[in-house]
């Protein structure tokens, strides 16, 4: 994106930004491009924009796991939502579209109320062309891959079930707290890991504690480090300013 960064400085950002993981769809991440303005000087939508490919990457990962865990069951309406999303990120992240909602945007009419919401959609259609250099092939692919990575990994921990049943317990309960919009998707993530692993076969009494060390570890943990990250710097904790590194 022509905006280096050392990984020292770059990590500090990313683990205070866990802090806000609990953020319903854990939109509270893209604050992290706000922090990357104010320390480094970087424009917000190069921040919001790794957000957004971030995101990008998670979801196309959790469809690749869950149609390799399911199988010829839905392994073909897998491939089509994968298909439509790969179009619409392109599609929205063109550049002749971008300056095409752009225009539309300039034609609404001015209203002092509005002025906010217009900003805010332009820093969008921004951060939304600085999404599409980081999806090219090599940066997608690496993304999708350490992302099914890190869902495989998580899914281990649901054992005696098969390791593909996990998988799609692990991304489910994933996609299910992000769609339902609650904080940390709280209540559906949970009713949805216990639900599919009794239609796995797994007992009751080990469906809820499997869910239970599944949340501790995938939401309390990454949690609590963010917010001793986010503490220790005074910066970004306070919302002052500090001189870039």
């Amino acid at each position: 994106l022509g905006f280096p960064l050392p990984w020292r400085a770059s990590s500090r950002i990313y683990a205070a930004g866990l802090a806000l993981i609990a953020a319903p769809g854990r939109s509270g991440e893209a604050l992290r491009g706000l922090w990357l303005q104010r320390r480094h000087g970087f424009p917000l939508q190069v921040g919001v924009g790794i957000t957004l490919a971030e995101r990008l990457a998670d979801l196309a990962s959790a469809l690749l796991v869950l149609s390799w865990g399911l199988g010829e069951r839905v392994w073909a309406a897998v491939l089509v939502g994968l298909a439509v999303l790969a179009a619409g990120a392109w599609l929205f992240t063109h550049p002749r579209m971008i300056r095409r909602l752009e225009h539309g945007l300039e034609r609404l009419p001015l209203h002092p109320r509005w002025h906010g919401l217009i900003r805010l959609l332009r820093e969008g259609l921004l951060a939304m062309g600085r999404v599409r250099q980081l999806m090219k092939p090599r940066p997608l692919l690496i993304g999708t891959l350490l992302a099914c990575l890190c869902w495989l990994i998580e899914a281990g921990m649901l054992q005696p079930l098969s390791l593909n049943q996990s998988a799609v317990i692990r991304t489910a309960t994933g996609l299910g707290g992000v769609i339902s919009l609650l904080p940390a998707g709280l209540g559906t993530s949970e009713a949805t890991a216990i639900g599919l692993a009794m239609a796995f076969g797994a007992s009751r009494p080990s469906a809820l504690a499997a869910t239970l060390m599944l949340r501790f570890s995938t939401l309390a943990v990454p949690c609590l480090i963010g917010v001793i990250t986010l503490l220790r710097q005074k910066d970004l904790s306070r919302g002052g300013r500090r001189p870039n590194a």
